[in-house]
């Protein structure tokens, strides 16, 4: 029996492809399984045999899934407006555009330091444009995207929604005014409950569920070293300190319902939100104008538990039957 049991384990692992992973389960399996326990658990009680083998083989089969998987993805690396308008025809308002210089930047995005990822961002000027999924997301997911506003007074957004674009969340980043946030702008919360919209503008208009605090970058991507005068005109830049994008990321937890977002990798806000579990679509919202790079989305696959429940109950009734066998 324990010739069948060596040939079931090796069976359950031979077909897998050799990986740190599964290289691991093997020798926790070995560590799990001497030699001594299994032959005195098969001698006194053999049809629990064929349980431990078909529970080890259920174990080494069953794949522990911890890398994320990408359900979307756009480095708006796009040619022309044709393009880029192609790829993203669905929509509201203004079409979305390519660009390689920022309105408000000295040079072209090419030559600035760091460069954005493709050297060309999209342009979404008071408009919405949505894509759908690689597949409908019910699971664990992280939303990420670079950001930048051409003016303050202004918020981007970037949402996750189901099939019908009425249900779902998302996170703004809101320019608010040049002398308030430290010339950061924060980033908020958003929630979309059955809302219905006809314009980019009544697709803002959303439950807001937190405001955190200012992002830690400056909303233009040049820090502000004068304030403005009372209209909020005039105002200094250090235009020969490149600060990047922002980068926004949100999470959202399947069991729980918490919904983080962070302003350039440091948690800026968090709240808890039950009502919503499946989504299809991601959004875009710009506002005079928006720019949007590296879009993604991530899941955390669902792993099966299944074979390691099933093996651990099978490795406790061995150690069961060798503690009855010893007080006989």
């Amino acid at each position: 029996m324990e010739l069948a049991l060596s040939k079931a384990f090796m069976r359950a692992h031979s077909g897998l492809s050799i990986n740190t992973q599964n290289q691991s389960q093997i020798l926790i399996m070995k560590k799990l399984v001497p030699t001594v326990l299994v032959s005195r658990f098969t001698q006194a009680t053999p049809w629990l045999s064929i349980a431990l083998a078909a529970g080890l083989a259920s174990l080494m089969t069953t794949p522990r899934l911890n890398a994320d998987t990408t359900v979307f993805s756009d480095d708006m690396n796009y040619a022309d407006n044709t393009e880029i308008q192609a790829a993203w025809s669905n929509g509201l308002g203004a079409p979305s555009e390519v660009f390689t210089q920022l309105s408000f930047a000295p040079t072209p995005l090419s030559a600035l330091t760091p460069t954005p990822a493709s050297g060309t961002v999209m342009g979404l000027n008071n408009g919405i444009r949505y894509r759908s999924l690689d597949s409908t997301v019910t699971q664990d997911w992280t939303l990420s995207f670079l950001v930048l506003q051409s003016s303050y007074q202004r918020g981007q957004g970037v949402y996750l929604l189901d099939s019908t674009g009425s249900e779902g969340y998302g996170v703004i980043f809101d320019g608010s005014t040049v002398n308030s946030y430290s010339g950061e702008g924060f980033l908020k919360i958003m929630k979309f409950d059955n809302s219905t919209y006809t314009d980019w503008g009544s697709f803002g208009i959303g439950t807001q569920l937190v405001v955190g605090i200012e992002s830690g970058h400056p909303v233009l991507g040049y820090a502000v070293t004068a304030a403005p005068d009372a209209d909020q005109n005039n105002a200094s830049y250090d235009t020969g300190n490149w600060q990047d994008m922002l980068e926004v990321t949100l999470t959202w937890e399947s069991a729980t319902g918490t919904l983080t977002a962070y302003a350039g990798g440091v948690e800026s806000i968090s709240t808890t939100d039950t009502d919503f579990s499946n989504f299809d679509r991601i959004y875009l919202r710009g506002n005079t104008k928006g720019y949007f790079d590296n879009l993604q989305v991530t899941v955390v696959p669902e792993s099966s538990a299944t074979g390691w429940v099933l093996g651990g109950i099978c490795l406790g009734l061995a150690g069961v039957a060798t503690w009855k066998r010893r007080r006989r």
